[in-house]
């Protein structure tokens, strides 16, 4: 009964959503891309975006013109990359970021307004003391990777784990030690708000995106268990915030705030509450603000790792020269270091290649209109137009990247032997033809910190571990086409690893840095 009712009200809500769901939104006069009918093209929109952004490629971006891709409800406005700086360099009082990021998430019903309106905490917080923290936070990532290892694998002569667990548990567990500190790291409950928020965060999104905006929180509630895991948030998070609120206030009534500022935490629920005004330094408030960085950071470096997962089980040909770099850097540095990681040009190259290969999104660079804005090219975008770029057809064009259809791990470590180019051709660096962090001055905050995670996690992996993989029949094709729904791929799901020791293997002198 239960059941029948759920879907009895869905169905509602759908009908709601329907009579109301008309719009005055205005578009750009350009083409609208068609494939098939309008309604055909929508379902593909839904189940397999890459088909309409691969005709729409090839027919208008590839040859600088914009257009239009025909939505359940409203278009977005597709740009051609011959438009990328224009658009880039538009005045955030026009063209804005985080304002289309919002609608993209639905962050005022998927967390919350004043997060949805002001993302103050994704600049100094995160921003500028993410960075501060790269180099001290590395010795954190490395014991927090190496203790999951040694109590979740340890050194069996053979065993299999499930690809997406062990992605998750060990991106979240390493993430969660240097942004939320030890209590809640190690809180499974908190590790089960990190993977299940984003999941239902992004999901419900999908599912609510079209509706009218009186029915979104309705909706929500009703078709997704936000507020059971909002529920678990709050029991884990509430005393760590609470306290650390009643000690700064202890401190400052002592006139004691030198004291404080010497002795205070450094995780990302510190950085929030120095930052926060006054209105916020409340539980709720403090904790809207980390489930908005944790679905910013944890989610996306856990899919990523999970896609490089399935790629190195697949291309065990290349393990050994990761091997040998690896190898190399320690003995050159001594042990880990920030800079040993980025002297490690192959894994680097490894990793951008599979994020190549295998990227988040098929449309990239989301901005809102803010007001209306003439293009140089004379295109008048209306308020409230929603532009992206083709991400994923761009890293399949041959005349940008040759042989596009092979994975090439070395692509990048190759273009990087040129004269003139040791220093490009990064995973880190936002370009053009690079856009998995995003572009320009709102590239992800958070890039290098996640560089220096995956590298972690690469390097003591296949170390420790010859790494095969159990129920992937369509191989590299198979992992790159993944799961698609709206603009968003998921990786593939299901897929057993199986890890071998190979301890014994480590040279002896570099040994004790891995186990």
């Amino acid at each position: 009964m239960i059941a029948q009712a759920a879907i009895g009200f869905s169905l509602l809500l759908l009908l709601l959503a329907v009579i109301t769901g008309g719009s005055n939104q205005k578009y750009p006069n350009v083409p609208t891309l068609r494939v098939k009918t309008k309604e055909e093209d929508i379902q593909l929109y839904l189940k397999d975006v890459m088909e309409l952004l691969r005709v729409g490629y090839q027919k208008y971006s590839k040859q600088g013109r914009n257009y239009l891709l025909d939505l359940p409800k409203g278009k977005y406005f597709v740009a051609s990359h011959h438009y990328l700086d224009e658009i880039m360099r538009a005045p955030p009082s026009h063209v804005n970021a985080p304002d289309a990021q919002s609608i993209m998430t639905q962050t005022a019903y998927t967390i919350s307004a004043p997060v949805a309106n002001d993302q103050w905490h994704m600049n100094v917080p995160v921003r500028k003391n993410l960075m501060l923290a790269l180099t001290p936070s590395l010795e954190i990532i490395v014991a927090e990777a190496r203790a999951y290892l040694d109590e979740q694998i340890g050194q069996p002569e053979s065993t299999s784990v499930l690809a997406s667990d062990f992605a998750f548990d060990i991106v979240v567990r390493t993430a969660n030690r240097v942004l939320f500190g030890k209590q809640l790291a190690r809180d499974p409950r908190w590790k089960r708000v990190c993977v299940e928020y984003s999941e239902v965060m992004f999901a419900g999104a999908n599912k609510i995106r079209f509706y009218p905006n009186f029915l979104k929180r309705i909706a929500l509630w009703f078709t997704s268990d936000i507020r059971t895991v909002h529920k678990l948030a709050e029991e884990c998070t509430f005393p760590v915030i609470s306290e650390r609120l009643e000690k700064e206030q202890s401190f400052r009534q002592q006139g004691r705030d030198d004291t404080w500022e010497q002795t205070k935490p450094s995780d990302a629920i510190q950085w929030v509450i120095d930052a926060a005004p006054q209105s916020e330094k409340t539980p709720n408030a403090i904790l809207d603000r980390l489930l908005h960085i944790t679905t910013a950071t944890v989610h996306t470096t856990s899919f990523t790792f999970l896609d490089i997962l399935h790629c190195l089980s697949l291309t065990k040909e290349y393990t050994e020269e990761l091997r040998t770099e690896i190898t190399e850097v320690f003995r050159a540095e001594g042990g880990w270091s920030k800079q040993g990681l980025t002297h490690m040009a192959k894994v680097d190259s490894y990793v951008t290649e599979v994020t190549r290969w295998c990227p988040m999104s098929g449309l990239k660079l989301a901005r809102l209109a803010l007001k209306d804005w003439t293009m140089k090219d004379g295109t008048l975008v209306p308020k409230g137009t929603i532009i992206f770029l083709n991400e994923k057809a761009i890293y399949d064009d041959e005349e940008i990247f040759d042989s596009p259809k092979t994975f090439n791990p070395w692509r990048m470590y190759q273009r990087r032997q040129k004269e003139g180019e040791a220093q490009k051709h990064q995973w880190v660096m936002a370009s053009p033809t690079h856009l998995h962090f995003g572009y320009s001055k709102h590239a992800c905050p958070g890039r290098f910190f996640a560089s220096n995670e995956i590298k972690v996690l690469i390097a003591l992996l296949i170390m420790r571990y010859d790494v095969s993989a159990i129920g992937i029949p369509g191989g590299l094709a198979q992992v790159a086409q993944g799961y698609w729904g709206d603009n968003n791929r998921v990786p593939i799901m299901g897929v057993k690893l199986e890890l071998k020791d190979r301890v014994s293997d480590i040279p002896t002198d570099i040994r004790q840095h891995f186990i």
